[in-house]
């Protein structure tokens, strides 16, 4: 069993795991996968089976079997290698190697993109003149997830006002707090 590395991985990006399969002997075999599939499931919603992705392992000309997964949203995965029936649909039960890492994997979300970027607050609407008005920007991946990192905005406003300048502070990793007076 080819263990996934337990750092973080980018959401969108496949995952792949691989196991090989030995004999009672330890020999590697090119046995058919016979029914195996990687199950794959956010911590968060373990609770709800029908959100477990199940992808079957492909066989490979070594011995070697793989399955690639990969999540649309940041969280932490737990994966399972389970067996199945030919037709995949009348058992499936983790094997003892189950789950493949002792703590869960974690999605972290992607590079920010500019294009998905959020912006909310009632200073993008209106503001009265030598008051301080104020919005929230939020940088998002190109999945939608909040995005992490190292990322600078710059702001502008155009209007009947004069902004001399807008203020961002970084509340958060990808979360900037804006402000600025109309003059």
């Amino acid at each position: 069993l080819q263990v996934p590395p337990t750092r973080a991985q980018i959401c969108g990006r496949a995952l792949k795991v691989e196991i090989v399969m030995r004999d009672s002997f330890g020999n590697v075999t090119k046995a058919d996968s016979m029914g195996f599939e990687l199950s794959f499931f956010e911590l968060a919603q373990s609770n709800s089976k029908e959100l477990e992705q199940f992808v079957p392992f492909q066989p490979l000309d070594n011995g070697t079997h793989a399955a690639s997964c990969s999540a649309e949203s940041a969280g932490e995965f737990v994966l399972h290698v389970v067996a199945s029936d030919a037709s995949r649909n009348i058992f499936r039960r983790p094997l003892r190697c189950s789950p493949l890492v002792c703590r869960p994997i974690t999605f972290e979300a992607g590079r920010p993109d500019p294009r998905l970027f959020t912006a909310e607050g009632t200073g993008l609407s209106s503001c009265h003149i030598d008051e301080i008005s104020s919005f929230t920007v939020t940088a998002r991946d190109r999945l939608g997830n909040e995005a992490q990192g190292n990322t600078l905005i710059q702001a502008s406003l155009s209007g009947p006002s004069r902004v001399p300048a807008i203020r961002a502070i970084e509340e958060a990793p990808g979360k900037w707090a804006c402000s600025y007076t109309a003059r």
